[in-house]
Formats: structure tokens, C-alpha cells, sequence
């Protein structure tokens, strides 16, 4: 009886643990139109010369979005993480 209690309890361990498994970074990323991020965010991207914008997109990180603007100079390119008053959080760098 002993064997079977720990058994259940065991099995139901793993279920929970893999219903759960993966929920807390789910973060859903959201294309907009360049036009559309807020002015400080262009203005910081259109103060770089010579690199072409290949997309944009955000997501809600803590309730705040967190605007990702990919760009590229031909030679390089580059992942910009910047917030809502285009204060630049990250860069990840992609050489051709």
C-alpha cells in the first residue's frame, strides 16, 4: 500500500512538473512597422548612417516593451534592443 502511495504521488510530480514546464519565459514577439515605434526609438536608429533596417519587432518584458530593430551596413549586422525612450538595453553583432 506504502508502494503505491509513493508511486501516485510520484506520477503526479511529473505531470505537474511538465504542465508547467516552459510557461515562464514565454514571451510572444510582435512585428510593427518602423514608422510606428515611438519617436525616441527612430530617431536613435535614423542617427546611424549607412545601415539599412531589415525589421522590427518588440515584446513585454516586465510590462514594458522591449523594441528589437535589426540593421544592416553590408558588412555587418546588427540586433539593437532598445526600451520606449530609445535607450539602448543590447547589441548583438552578426558579421557577413
Amino acid at each position: 500500500m506504502k508502494k503505491i502511495r509513493i508511486t501516485l504521488v510520484l506520477m503526479l510530480l511529473i505531470i505537474l512538473s511538465f504542465s508547467t514546464y516552459g510557461q515562464e519565459n514565454e514571451q510572444t514577439v510582435n512585428k510593427i512597422e518602423f514608422k510606428k515605434l515611438p519617436k525616441k526609438v527612430r530617431n536613435q536608429v535614423n542617427s546611424l548612417k549607412g545601415y539599412k533596417i531589415l525589421s522590427t519587432t518588440y515584446i513585454v518584458e516586465n510590462n514594458k516593451k522591449v523594441y528589437t530593430v535589426k540593421i544592416d551596413n553590408g558588412k555587418s549586422k546588427h540586433d539593437l534592443k532598445m526600451d520606449e525612450n530609445g535607450n539602448l538595453l543590447g547589441r548583438e553583432e552578426d558579421y557577413l
